[in-house]
């Protein structure tokens, strides 16, 4: 964060993996996914990097059921690059309810053609047990052009994939944060 005249101004120092189809950019201090681009047409999907995350998940602890681990309140431990591939590490997440808790958290993200995966990886040596993972924890998307679909592909609670159409209906707003 750079603060210029009483203005404060959120300077991103990146890592970035690309091939020839997608360009993907992330915060090096939180981990948050703030540049996702395809080539191709050039669309910038994060149109605001503000809302960008890294992970966030759900520990239920002692004090209380709703002890999130937001990766705003987290350290990236390290960053990897290499060909087609970041590998995000936190260490000794931090709870808001439970302060510091034995757990680490690994993201992968591999760029597989025209194909971005993104690849969680949790260490729980804590007496807690993670309830819930969100990753990647994209905000601020937007649709390549007024008119486009927004869809994406998810798994659904029978272990089945569906497609989701952001597009036209948001039946599901509240659990896809829109």
């Amino acid at each position: 964060m750079l603060i210029l005249a009483g203005h404060v101004i959120n300077c991103y120092i990146m890592k970035t993996i690309e091939n020839g189809f997608i360009r993907i950019s992330a915060d090096e201090e939180t981990g948050a996914v703030v540049g996702f681009t395809d080539k191709a047409s050039g669309w910038d999907i994060i149109g605001n990097k503000k809302l960008a995350k890294g992970i966030r998940l759900l520990v239920p602890c002692d004090k209380s059921r709703n002890n999130q681990v937001l990766s705003e309140n987290q350290k990236l431990t390290s960053v990897k690059t290499g060909k087609d591939v970041m590998s995000l590490v936190w260490d000794k997440l931090y709870g808001t309810k439970s302060g510091e808790l034995d757990i680490s958290c690994t993201l992968t993200i591999r760029l597989k053609g025209a194909e971005a995966h993104f690849i969680v990886s949790i260490n729980n040596q804590s007496r807690f047990v993670v309830e819930e993972v969100w990753t990647p924890y994209l905000g601020g998307v937007k649709k390549k052009q007024e008119d486009a679909k927004l869809e994406l592909k998810t798994i659904n609670m029978c272990a089945g994939w569906e497609n989701v159409n952001l597009t036209e209906s948001f039946s599901q707003a509240g659990y896809w944060g829109i």
